[in-house]
């Protein structure tokens, strides 16, 4: 049957319209002003805003949670989301039926993944000398590589350093990842996707010196996509000195930042140098990472979930206020 959702503001990224909108089998038919509503159901919209789905481009989660993130995903506003499934899994493990549209991340190493737009680059991956000829081949594909700016060896050895000394409360998290590691990952990242012209995405950013490496490659016209998550938007590492109990739930990669970082951030979002935002999200349980957590904090699975509330996050903290606007938020 076809409806009219009548009354509300339209906000696109070029503005907000006073419009109505009629759609029918999940498809809009036709958007403008005082739309013939005969034999529709109608809607009315009037004193709301009228957004479109939202595209969340990371979401890591076992698939048999695949339903229960959809429609969470859903219920915060998100209708596709990118998924990047665990080591093993396959095609058979996926539900037939999804809440949401979804895209599964395929591996940039996984054989006959050239199915899908976008790959995942592990980032253990990129401190080894086959980087460069993996990205060639994905740029030969058309493949737009996703990787996250992390240098996993060195901060394993930092990690050791920290647990040698004693060190493993949470409230050393941030030790393990300083602010340096992910701008090196960045610019590295980016000097090999430059050598193999391969399309780079760097997701998450949770600093400065990040953002001045996606600013400097997009000075030299280098395709570059770069997102941030809510998390390095609102919160700093004074998080982990709530104590092992409340200080595990930050256990993150990128750890959080000190707060004049997230100022940083916003600025980027607001101007364009950040892309988007994506809720990074992990569906590990607390009880899972204080069981692995509690004594060692450096053993406690990183990430956090946010699938649902990335969207109302944003407009509550960016749109409300004043950080960002509206059609920037959309």
């Amino acid at each position: 049957m076809r409806t009219v959702l009548q009354g509300g503001a339209v906000v696109r990224p070029d503005g907000v319209f006073a419009a109505d909108i009629s759609f029918e089998n999940g498809q809009i038919l036709e958007i403008g002003e005082r739309l013939p509503a005969d034999g529709a159901d109608v809607v009315d919209a009037s004193g709301c805003y009228v957004l479109p789905g939202a595209v969340d481009v990371l979401v890591h989660c076992l698939p048999e949670h695949l339903e229960a993130t959809g429609y969470a995903a859903a219920q915060g506003g998100t209708t596709c989301h990118g998924w990047a499934a665990p080591a093993g899994c396959t095609g058979r493990d996926v539900p037939a039926q999804l809440p949401v549209d979804m895209v599964r991340l395929a591996p940039l190493a996984e054989e006959g993944s050239t199915a899908f737009p976008l790959r995942l680059l592990d980032a253990l991956r990129l401190e080894t000398s086959g980087t460069a000829a993996a990205l060639r081949e994905a740029a030969r594909s058309g493949a737009s590589v996703l990787l996250r700016p992390e240098l996993p060896g060195l901060s394993r050895f930092l990690e050791e350093e920290l647990r040698a000394a004693g060190r493993t409360a949470v409230s050393n998290w941030a030790a393990a990842a300083p602010e340096y590691v992910e701008e090196e990952a960045a610019r590295l990242a980016l000097s090999l996707a430059r050598a193999a012209d391969c399309r780079l995405a760097l997701l998450p950013l949770s600093s400065g010196g990040s953002l001045e490496a996606v600013r400097l490659a997009r000075q030299r016209r280098q395709p570059v996509w770069a997102a941030t998550s809510p998390q390095y938007l609102l919160l700093d590492e004074t998080a982990y000195e709530e104590g092992a109990a409340e200080g595990l739930k930050y256990a993150m990669r990128p750890p959080l930042r000190a707060a004049e970082q997230a100022a940083r951030l916003w600025d980027a979002l607001a101007a364009g140098l950040l892309d988007a935002v994506t809720s990074d999200h992990h569906d590990a349980t607390f009880a899972a990472r204080w069981e692995a957590g509690a004594a060692d904090a450096f053993a406690c699975p990183a990430g956090i979930p946010g699938v649902e509330t990335r969207l109302p996050l944003l407009f509550s903290e960016g749109v409300l206020k004043g950080r960002l606007t509206l059609p920037r938020f959309v």
